[in-house]
């Protein structure tokens, strides 16, 4: 083989003197399949399991790899010669000799051997052409590393008990041609090596994980260089030196990188990813690149910049995972097999102007106009019956190949990957067959270093299975549904729930008495649920009566009984409550008796419901009294609640005070609720409810009233005072919301000054953004200033991250609570990614704020403003949770153009595909939530 491991600069160099407008006119799209120059087998059967990276030496010459099968019977390390594909040395005992790290050179492996006593150990290097020791010390631990030239080694040294104070680590420096320690380093208490040596030998890098900074140390004299600063929280996950190893950069879990000055420590550039990535990446040995790997193909990104220079996309025929750190200028590791990794090859990467290019501006624009060009088909409303039309299902199918056109334009493999399972169960739960075959990748493929049983793929794939088996079941092929369930119980479950909502319960239960323990009793337990959203009760009590579990067989009488009171129908009712008899282990018959009174009292049948307790034991009667007043209470019926209340006394009585008062307040009985909360004396948190009672239900005057008559709470002055100051501020807010300004301003002024915590210091923020925010509607742009003013000015002059982050924090919730979304997209420009994090609990906390004096089209307008802050802050999992509200408010209202429109102007793929893909899953027949117990 002819040299195949370029030092880096080839391909550098090699990127210079490509022409971009040449590249983008000839660069493929189409994923361009590697050539294997060597292959290293681990298994052939597949049966093992590589538990870490593969480690490559610097020149490429050596491969290790660690091996531990399924059952832990296997634990083996193997070094390859990359050239022939030999096998040079096997560890087969970790317990007796460990590998720990290739020489530069690959000739050489430096090995931790424990001594006797265990707390002690020997380190080795051993040559691995002969097999022979060239070295051997005792150490301290299971340390070591070898210098760029490889003529030294660096270890963790032996040394006798430390004394309280003594450094954690105390590295020795061997001379490996004369086998002399030549030197030491005696790290902090709190330094943890960071596995980098500069080129010369001379400078050793460590992480201080006490106070956030890395350490540069001169090795010979055991000092520091320089202190460069990291941000609490940050890890980071490559580091390298640069120019001539005058400087340090560094990636972190974020994806942020840093470039610091070596001799003062100073930040020199800090580049922020354009989207957060789910895996850092490894920065190249000269620090040129940011290569991440993955699943399916390799992304480069320019490390100045953090954009995408290029992707390598491998193509669904070559199923394996890249390793980025063994990247050495046009080669690269890879494992190749399906749910276990059998071997690793040593791939050449293709020349630069085969690989993909990212997506320009321009490109974009012409792929959504014709996108927009597609007739979007007629969609059916969110809110369909459980048997969706085929409108519904076409349309669904329609949104996933928008989010599947936009899965290749996600940079990082792995997150590709997850969202692509995610469409493959939504195609699934439709029926959408034409997917398959391009799915094929997902369905086969696997995340790496995760157990095939704890794989998203695998889950997806199950998944998707159980949605078959509910399409084969519906459609009559009952015994082929049972043939593809074969002996996995949960898919035999998943046959017999459907077998059961199809009226054959006998058959049903034959089917769940092949599944096994507590999974065949909730199996059932479910199927007699989902008969009963389906109307069919007397199924239901069929399949009741053959639950061997009492657990669940008391559930799903609770649930029938329940039905029956729906329906209005208390003998058959009582027929199935007489299954839930009072039991000392649960509570599963007090539940029913709760369930039972509601449903009848929300049907107005209070006269059935007063026979049901009549039947009680006296002991239960109490407590039915008040679940039948708070159902009363629930439906506004204040008056039959009153006679009611005759019946009980004691806790149920006290727990009622809230509910009436709050119903008082609905019916407008203003001056009733009133004497009845202040007669009370009740605590502050009663008097937040029952005011808030008043807010939600848009009687502000009387929330205002009922301040003025709260007496002094628990007898404490000043605890009353401040609890009483929080409840007027959050009716200043409300008055505010609604745009009456007047009434806010003159309330607040009423609050008197004192000690301020934490809740009163909160109300003081939202009372007086919430006055901006109305001064802003009405015009009046000097008020709404002299409140914006000071935070700016707070953010201008902090000093240190802290405070900058808290001024920040303060801006961004202003600029958000008072609408003013095109400053908040001015304060993101300024945030880190550390800001971003508080950045998504501020959007997401202000996503459902609603003013009483909105329109429906406002409020819409509102949560999409909100929605494209949190889409910028590039988080997929808060993305994904936010956009579920929206995304349904639009399609309730059929606004699917206008959805359509705004999911694509949203700044990320995956903003997009969470878009498109939550308007598909809303479409999809989906089986109702079962109720918690």
């Amino acid at each position: 083989m002819n040299n195949p491991f370029p030092c880096v600069r080839a391909l550098l160099l090699l990127t210079l003197l490509f022409d971009t407008r040449s590249a983008r006119a000839g660069g493929t799209t189409q994923p361009v399949p590697p050539t294997i120059l060597q292959s290293f087998p681990l298994n052939p059967a597949g049966d093992d399991w590589r538990d870490s990276p593969p480690v490559l030496s610097a020149n490429g010459l050596s491969l290790c790899t660690h091996v531990v099968s399924l059952d832990g019977k296997v634990d083996r390390t193997t070094i390859f010669d990359v050239r022939s594909g030999k096998t040079l040395r096997e560890f087969n005992d970790p317990a007796t000799e460990a590998f720990h790290c290739l020489s530069p050179d690959g000739k050489r492996a430096a090995v931790i051997r424990p001594n006797q006593p265990p707390s002690s150990y020997f380190v080795r290097v051993i040559e691995l052409d002969r097999n022979r020791v060239t070295f051997e010390h005792e150490a301290g631990g299971g340390y070591c590393l070898f210098t760029p030239d490889g003529k030294r080694l660096l270890f963790d040294e032996a040394r006798p008990k430390p004394a309280p104070g003594y450094p954690t680590m105390h590295l020795a420096v061997a001379d490996l041609e004369t086998g002399r320690v030549v030197a030491h380093l005696a790290l902090g208490q709190w330094d943890a090596p960071a596995d980098l040596i500069s080129s010369d030998g001379r400078m050793f890098v460590t992480v201080d994980r006490n106070d956030a900074h890395l350490k540069v140390w001169d090795i010979s004299t055991s000092r520091t260089f320089s202190t460069p600063e990291l941000r609490a929280g940050d890890t980071q996950r490559s580091l390298c030196f640069i120019n001539g190893d005058k400087s340090l950069r560094g990636i972190d879990d974020l994806g942020v990188i840093r470039t610091w000055d070596v001799n003062t420590g100073k930040l020199i550039s800090r580049v922020e990813p354009s989207e957060r990535p789910m895996f850092a990446g490894t920065l190249s040995a000269d620090g040129k690149f940011v290569i991440r790997g993955g699943y399916g193909g390799v992304v480069f990104e320019d490390a100045e910049t953090a954009r995408d220079l290029r992707v390598w996309r491998f193509g669904s025929e070559f199923k394996a995972v890249a390793y980025p750190q063994t990247f050495r200028g046009d080669t690269m590791i890879a494992g190749v097999g399906g749910q276990a990794i059998s071997r690793l090859v040593l791939l050449k990467i293709p020349p630069w102007n085969e690989l993909h290019l990212p997506e320009s501006a321009d490109e974009r624009e012409r792929r959504l106009a014709a996108d927009r060009a597609r007739d979007m088909p007629a969609t059916a409303p969110a809110a369909a019956p459980p048997a969706h039309s085929d409108a519904d299902l076409r349309s669904a199918a329609w949104w996933l190949d928008r989010a599947e056109a936009e899965c290749p334009l996600i940079p990082d493999l792995w997150q590709q990957r997850a969202f692509e399972a995610q469409i493959m169960i939504a195609r699934a739960a439709i029926g959408d067959t034409s997917g398959e075959r391009r799915m094929e990748k997902v369905l086969e493929g696997r995340f790496p270093n995760i157990p095939p049983n704890r794989s998203p793929v695998v889950a997806a794939r199950a998944e998707a299975d159980v949605y078959e088996l509910r399409r084969l079941v519906s459609s009559g092929k009952i015994d082929e549904a049972i043939k593809a369930a074969g002996g996995d119980q949960s898919k035999l479950a998943c046959v017999a729930t459907g077998v059961a909502r199809k009226g054959d319960v006998d058959r049903a239960v034959a089917l769940f008495h092949r599944v096994g323990g507590e999974r065949r009793g909730r199996a059932e337990g479910t199927a007699a649920w989902l008969l009963l959203v389906d109307g069919h009760a007397a199924d239901a009590e069929r399949l009741a009566s053959h639950i061997d579990d009492e657990k669940f067989r008391r559930t799903a009488y609770t649930r029938i009984a329940e039905y029956w009171a729906q329906q209005g129908d208390l003998n058959k009712a009582l027929v199935d409550f007489a299954n839930v008899p009072p039991g000392r282990l649960d509570s599963s018959h007090m539940r029913a008796v709760s369930r039972i009174i509601a449903a009848l009292a929300k049907r107005k049948g209070d006269d059935d419901a007063r026979r049901f307790i009549e039947l009680l034991p006296e002991k239960e009667r109490n407590d039915a009294w008040g679940r039948l007043a708070e159902g009363q209470l629930d439906r506004d019926d204040v008056d039959a609640a009153r006679h009611t209340f005759a019946n009980i006394s004691g806790n149920a009585a006290y727990w009622l005070r809230e509910p009436l008062v709050q119903a008082q307040v609905r019916v407008g009985e203003t001056q009733q609720a009133i004497d009845t909360a202040a007669a009370d004396r009740f605590d502050g948190n009663l008097a937040y409810r029952v005011i808030s009672a008043a807010i939600e239900c848009g009687k502000l005057d009387v929330a205002a009233e009922m301040l003025k008559r709260l007496p002094n709470l628990d007898g404490n002055e000043e605890f009353s005072r401040t609890q009483k100051n929080i409840l007027t501020k959050h009716v200043v807010v409300a008055f505010a919301n609604a745009d009456r300004l007047a009434d806010a301003k003159n309330l607040l002024a009423t609050v008197k000054e004192g000690q301020a915590p934490e809740g009163q210091r909160d109300a003081d923020l939202y009372a007086s953004w919430s006055i901006a925010a109305a001064d802003r509607r009405a015009g009046n742009r000097a008020a709404y200033e002299v409140v914006r003013r000071p935070l700016v000015d707070a953010l201008q002059h902090a000093e240190g991250a802290p405070s900058r982050e808290q001024a920040l924090a303060m801006l961004l919730a202003f600029d958000v609570r008072t609408d003013n979304f095109q400053a908040a997209e001015g304060d993101l420009a300024q945030c880190d990614q550390q800001m971003l994090r508080a950045a998504d609990q501020i959007f997401f906390g202000e996503l459902h704020q609603d003013r009483p004096t909105d329109s429906q089209a406002a409020r819409l307008q509102r949560t999409q403003a909100v929605l494209r802050l949190i889409c910028q802050t590039l988080d997929r999992g808060v993305i994904e949770l936010a956009m579920g509200p929206v995304v349904k408010a639009h399609a309730e209202q059929k606004k699917y153009s206008e959805w359509l429109e705004f999911a694509q102007k949203l700044p990320s793929p995956r903003a997009r595909i969470a878009a498109y893909l939550g308007m598909a899953q809303l479409l999809a027949p989906t089986d109702p939530p079962e109720p918690n117990e």
